[in-house]
This record gives C-alpha cells, sequence and structure tokens, in this order.
C-alpha cells in the first residue's frame, strides 16, 4: 500500500474497558512489509523481520535501531517466519529462499544454516 511499515508498541490495561488504541511507541520500518516481529531478551528490544530479508534489532524504549544482518550471511528472500528459543538466548527465521538460519538473539550472529534438500 506503499506506506512504511510499522510496529506498534501497545499497554494492555488490567481492566479491559479502560484499554484505549493509543501506541506508547511506534517503530518506522523499512519500505515494505514487516512480517514477524518478536520482543528480544528481558523485553529490551524487539528483533523484526519481513519482505527485504534483513532482520533488525531495535530498542524497545526509544524505537532506535540497534542491529541489522548484513546481507552476506543473511537470507536472500523475504522472511516469512521468526521465533525464539523457550530461553530466549537464539532465534530461527525461514525464508523464501528455502533456508532457515538460527541466530544469536544478543549478538545477532548467524550460527547455523539450514538448507532444503533438493
Amino acid at each position: 500500500m506503499e506506506l512504511p511499515s510499522a510496529i506498534h508498541v501497545k499497554r494492555i490495561a488490567k481492566d479491559p474497558t479502560d484499554q484505549t488504541g493509543e501506541s506508547l511507541l511506534v517503530i518506522k520500518g523499512p519500505q515494505g512489509r514487516i512480517n514477524r516481529a518478536i520482543w528480544g531478551p528481558l523485553n529490551k528490544s524487539i528483533i523484526s523481520a519481513g519482505e527485504d530479508a534483513i532482520i533488525r534489532i531495535w530498542d524497545s524504549e526509544t524505537g532506535k535501531l540497534l542491529k541489522e544482518s548484513d546481507k552476506e550471511s543473511g537470507h536472500k528472500k523475504t522472511i516469512t517466519s521468526l521465533a525464539k528459543s523457550a530461553d530466549g538466548s537464539h532465534f530461527l527465521t525461514g525464508s523464501l529462499d528455502k533456508s532457515a538460519r538460527l541466530w544469536d538473539t544478543r549478538t545477532l550472529t548467524l550460527i547455523k544454516t539450514f538448507n532444503k534438500r533438493p
């Protein structure tokens, strides 16, 4: 729709009747769609991925971009899935390039790539 993508952080009220539609923070993303976003360690960051095949880590208080994956080690096509490990130390991405990649959550270091077998 030619609008920049965005992540809206909202406060959830204890009483549903007190809930407002107001966003505490709006993180303006890249051109193109953000397909997935998850909380980082201790909810101090937000990890996002989408159409441009770049993983981004954002500060959840300020919305400042902290890190981006590089194009050499990252996916080559749209990232369609993003899931973190139970302890939050790693996360896995899946892409239309038919690969899955395991990343370190704090450093955004690529740990392993899993390619589809022919």
